[in-house]
C-alpha cells in the first residue's frame, strides 16, 4: 500500500509470508547412470540459494534419490552411480531463497537411464590413408539396453577441427553409411558422426583423423611445343586422370605397402566409368600379377558404349610356331609337353562397337614367367585404327621405390 500526504511518501508493507516462485524443470534427455547428468530448470523470482531434487522409480513409485544442493546455479548435478541404467524414473524439484524458505515443488518430469551407446566408424581407422577423392564411410551402433538410434549426421573437419561440410540428417533405421566426395590430395581431415537415440541420448564417434594421399602413377607423354610468333612458346600436354572405384562388395585390400590393390576375390573389380573415351589415340599402362584365366583384366566402356577389354588367357602352341619358338627363346613357357608343345600365357585385346558390328581383336606375345617379387607391365597403345599390346615384367620393389622418388 502506498500513501501520499503533504509531499511525503509513506510505504506500508502488509505483514505476511512472501511466496517463493515455482521452478520449472526442462525436458530431461536420457543419460548414462554411471556418468551422471545435470538436471536443468528455469526460475523467475528471488535469488536461488539452494535446490532440492527428489527422484522416484516409475515402476514402483518408491523414492530412490533425494539431495539438497546449496548453490545459486539453476541446475542440479546427479553424480555417477546414484541411479541404475535400464530404469525409468520421474522427479520433482524445489528451490530455496536466502532465508531458507522453499518454493512449491515443480511439476514432475520423467526420464530414462541407458548405457552410453557404442557408435563408431567400422571401415575408417585412426591415421588411415585414403588414396582417392571419394570415401564411403560405414558406421556401427550398439547399445546395451537396445535403445534404437533415431537420427545422425556425419561431419568432415579440417586439421583444426573446423567443420568443412556435414551430411543431411540421416535416420538410424537406414543403412549406416555416407559417401564423402571431393577429398583433396595431401590433406589431413577428421571425421565425426553424432546421433540421437529414440529417447534423446547422444551417440558420438568422437574425432577420427585420416589423411588423403592419391596414388601417383608413373607415366610418359609427349609434350607439344608451338611458336606463337610473339616471343612466346605454347606448351601442350594431353594428360587426363581417371579415378577408379571398387565394385563387387567389401572393402579394397591394399598390399605391398599400399601400392597395389588385391582384386583376386570373386566378383571384385575396379570401375573406371568416367573421364575417358575409347576413341582417338591413347596409351594405357597396367601393373599387376596373379591374373585369373579367362577373366577380364580391364574393360573400358565409353559414353558411346564402345568397349575395349583385356583378358588373360592360357593356351598351347606348337614348338615350331612363331608363338611357341618365341616362348622357348624368351623362357616364357608355363609348361611343356611332347605332343601339345608349350603352354603360354598371353593377353587378348578386343575392341567392339555398341552394335557389335565392328570387332577388332589382337593378342600379345607369350608373357614372361614371373619370379618372386616381380609383376607384369602391360602397355596398350592405340594409334589411328590400330592397337598394339606389349607385356614385360618389372621388379615390384623397384617400381615402388621409383614411385616414392
Amino acid at each position: 500500500m502506498v500513501i501520499l500526504t503533504a509531499g511525503r511518501l509513506f510505504v506500508l508493507l502488509k505483514r505476511g509470508v512472501m511466496r517463493v516462485a515455482q521452478p520449472v524443470l526442462y525436458i530431461i534427455p536420457s543419460f548414462d547412470a554411471a556418468v551422471g547428468a545435470n538436471i536443468n530448470f528455469a526460475y523467475e523470482g528471488e535469488q536461488v540459494f539452494a535446490n532440492e531434487l527428489v527422484i522416484y522409480d516409475n515402476e514402483t513409485g518408491s523414492q530412490v534419490y533425494s539431495q539438497k544442493t546449496e548453490w545459486m546455479r539453476t541446475y542440479h548435478t546427479i553424480n555417477g552411480g546414484e541411479l541404475q541404467n535400464g530404469k525409468y524414473y520421474y522427479c520433482k524439484l524445489r528451490v530455496f531463497n536466502k532465508a531458507g524458505e522453499p518454493s512449491s515443488w515443480s511439476s514432475q518430469k520423467s526420464f530414462r537411464c541407458f548405457t552410453t551407446p557404442q557408435f563408431e566408424f567400422s571401415n575408417v581407422t585412426t591415421g588411415q590413408i585414403v588414396q582417392s577423392s571419394e570415401l564411403t564411410v560405414k558406421l556401427s551402433y550398439r547399445q546395451a539396453e537396445h535403445e534404437p538410434l533415431n537420427t545422425y549426421t556425419v561431419g568432415l573437419y579440417n586439421a583444426n577441427h573446423v567443420l568443412v561440410r556435414k551430411s543431411e540428417t540421416r535416420y538410424g533405421v537406414d543403412l549406416l553409411e555416407y559417401t564423402l566426395k571431393n577429398l583433396e590430395d595431401g590433406t589431413q581431415y577428421y571425421l565425426r558422426a553424432v546421433g540421437d537415440t529414440l529417447n534423446g541420448m547422444t551417440a558420438d564417434t568422437g574425432f577420427v583423423p585420416f589423411s588423403v594421399k592419391f596414388i601417383t602413377p608413373n607415366y610418359w607423354t609427349y609434350v607439344d611445343l608451338s611458336d606463337n610468333h610473339d616471343g612466346t612458346v605454347r606448351v601442350s600436354c594431353n594428360i587426363r586422370t581417371v579415378t577408379g572405384r571398387l565394385d563387387g562388395g567389401g572393402n579394397p585390400e591394399y598390399i605391398h605397402d599400399n601400392h597395389m590393390v588385391d582384386l583376386r576375390k570373386p566378383g571384385q573389380r575396379v570401375l573406371f566409368d568416367d573421364g575417358f573415351t575409347v576413341q582417338g589415340n591413347f596409351t594405357i599402362k597396367l601393373l599387376g600379377y596373379g591374373f585369373v584365366v579367362g577373366e577380364k583384366i580391364m574393360e573400358l566402356i565409353d559414353k558411346s558404349n564402345n568397349t575395349l577389354s583385356l583378358t588373360y588367357r592360357e593356351g598351347w602352341a606348337a614348338t615350331n610356331s612363331i608363338m611357341g619358338s618365341a616362348a622357348i627363346t624368351n623362357k616364357a613357357c608355363i609348361a611343356t609337353d611332347d605332343i601339345m608343345g608349350v603352354k603360354i600365357g598371353y593377353i587378348d585385346v578386343r575392341c567392339e562397337s555398341e552394335s557389335h558390328s565392328l570387332v577388332y581383336t589382337i593378342h600379345s606375345t607369350a608373357m614372361p614367367v614371373l619370379t618372386d617379387g616381380e609383376e607384369y607391365l602391360i602397355q596398350l597403345r592405340r594409334i589411328g585404327e590400330v592397337c598394339e599390346i606389349k607385356v614385360d615384367k618389372r621388379n615390384i620393389a623397384a617400381v615402388i621405390e621409383a614411385q616414392n622418388l
